[in-house]
């Protein structure tokens, strides 16, 4: 079978239609001469010698592989010019690949594996593609190269999968807007559906967030009991020895601790009564009504405590300071909140300003990163975007901030401000501990603002096959609808904490604001869906 010649279309090519297929990315004379640098006609032009052919692969049970029968050629590298040469992967292009040095930029940084004459690609969940020293091949749905390809394939296949790109933070008291000490937890998970609920414990009763799967609520995320202990946490990927399993019981963890414990020392007790091997390999983040904060990275035999300076602040991604250097994920996440919360605290000539749950929510839904150019929706109003180490992330399934309680609050005063979806998608809603099972509808049991922050989320992806583009214009609308109503729920809530703090707690109160904040939710998605 010949071999599909595509052809151009704005600035990239078409991709193939026929479904099962992965057809040849041959491309046509001219090609290449748009690309930048532009390249001398003639020099770096591709010439086919052999019509490609496909063949069945053994590698993937759908779809076929493309082989090319015996080479593509030109002056220079094989399939690379000589100069540069632009990779379209049906879209813009995506990666340069100069000389010898194959550079490739998903959207803002690398994102494959690079060993000398061969780049394996693997953008997305699964391989996207096999560059080769002495020839190029490209499919969707699979991949198949003679020779280097088994070595190339078996190192993609075991490249890891990190769903788990949690983010976190802890404020102490001092360094909060209300005086309370706080968490942040921006969770990304395989699950999309989370919920508040609130979970009467062994000891203790508590709010928090749980997978909307989990209907016994044992795995807790993040939440606030109402002895005033607040726990949350991030998977940390260098505790453990390197290649060994990453299976763990964090979230059973959380939800014993938040139904048992009632100061940091009991948390610190609770772990020491765990045999080795805990299970655990995670920075838990922990405040209580005593004024403490302090992250625990707990591993499965040891744990290392790192208490917050009064004043200051912590935050961790998916490493731990106490693990084995160099190991981990999240570097590039770390670097953007190191930089968001200096400037926050009064970085250079910047005022400083203490931290609250509008600051958090905005960090969460921020298209910032700091080693990749900073903000890229600042001056982007359309086209793509690739979403590529970011605080928000296609896998993120919420947002949270549990705000504690001071000294001469009740101890259940606590509160959670929960968006419990993809948070560029979803705002926040106040959740008092104090008002138990009375829970705005918006975030409990189906939890509908979850339900439309996850159908909004697929809205906003260009390509099925790579959730990761994103619309720009859809992108930005939701945005500003999403800050909008955000900005009226966390007034509200404000208003409401402020009144009980001086007069006691009112469940009337919170029944009338839960009643409201679903009419704004309903208003919401009406404006969602008519734009």
């Amino acid at each position: 079978m010949a071999g599909k010649i595509l052809s151009e279309k704005r600035k990239g090519f078409d991709r193939p239609e026929k479904k099962g297929l992965a057809e040849a990315f041959v491309f046509p004379d001219n090609a290449i001469a748009a690309s930048r640098p532009a390249i001398p006609a003639g020099k770096a032009r591709l010439r086919v010698k052999e019509q490609a052919m496909h063949v069945p692969s053994p590698f993937f049970g759908r779809g076929r592989a493309l082989c090319l029968r015996r080479r593509l050629s030109f002056s220079g590298w094989k399939m690379y010019a000589k100069k540069a040469f632009l990779h379209t992967s049906g879209g813009f292009s995506r990666g340069l690949y100069a000389k010898c040095g194959f550079l490739h930029t998903s959207g803002k940084f690398s994102k494959g594996l690079y060993a000398g004459r061969a780049f394996l690609h693997t953008s997305s969940w699964f391989l996207r593609g096999l560059y080769a020293g002495r020839a190029f091949l490209h499919t969707d749905r699979g991949v198949l190269r003679w020779g280097a390809v088994l070595v190339g394939l078996v190192m993609a296949l075991m490249l890891p999968v990190r769903a788990d790109a949690c983010t976190t933070a802890i404020v102490s008291g001092g360094a909060s807007a209300s005086g309370r000490p706080m968490i942040w937890k921006q969770r990304d998970a395989n699950g999309e559906h989370n919920a508040i609920a609130h979970v009467q414990g062994a000891v203790f009763a508590y709010t928090a967030l749980f997978p909307t799967r989990d209907s016994l609520h044992r795995l807790a995320y993040a939440g606030i009991n109402e002895a005033g202990f607040g726990i949350s946490n991030n998977l940390s990927y260098n505790l453990r020895p390197k290649g060994a399993n990453m299976d763990t019981h964090n979230g059973e963890l959380m939800a014993e601790a938040l139904g048992t414990c009632r100061t940091l020392e009991d948390f610190a007790a609770l772990l020491d009564s765990k045999a080795a091997p805990r299970g655990l390999s995670a920075n838990f983040a922990v405040i209580d009504a005593c004024g403490g904060a302090a992250y625990f990275e707990a591993g499965d035999s040891t744990y290392v405590r790192y208490d917050v300076p009064e004043g200051g602040y912590l935050f961790r991604t998916n490493y731990s300071i106490s693990g084995e250097e160099g190991r981990g994920s999240g570097f590039a996440r770390y670097a953007t909140m190191e930089e968001l919360m200096a400037r926050r605290a009064g970085k250079g000539l910047r005022p400083a300003r203490k931290f609250d749950a509008a600051f958090f929510m905005n960090a969460g839904r921020t298209f910032v990163n700091v080693l990749g150019g900073g903000d890229a929706l600042r001056c982007k109003r359309s086209g793509l975007l690739y979403e590529h180490d970011f605080i928000p992330r296609t896998t993120t399934v919420a947002s949270v901030v549990i705000e504690g309680v001071a000294e001469g609050d009740a101890a259940d005063a606590g509160l959670v401000w929960a968006a419990p979806g993809y948070t560029p998608s979803c705002y926040a809603v106040p959740v008092w501990v104090a008002a138990g099972s009375d829970i705005p509808r918006t975030v409990a049991g189906e939890a509908p603002a979850n339900v439309l922050s996850v159908e909004l989320k697929h809205s906003l992806s260009a390509y099925g096959w790579d959730p990761k583009y994103l619309s720009v214009k859809p992108l930005r609308r939701i945005l500003r609808l999403v800050r909008k109503v955000e900005r009226a729920e966390l007034k509200a809530g404000r208003k409401l904490a402020r009144q009980f703090r001086e007069t006691g707690f009112d469940a009337s109160a919170v029944s009338a604001y839960n009643a409201d904040a679903a009419a704004r939710f309903e208003s919401f998605k009406q404006q969602v869906n008519r734009n």
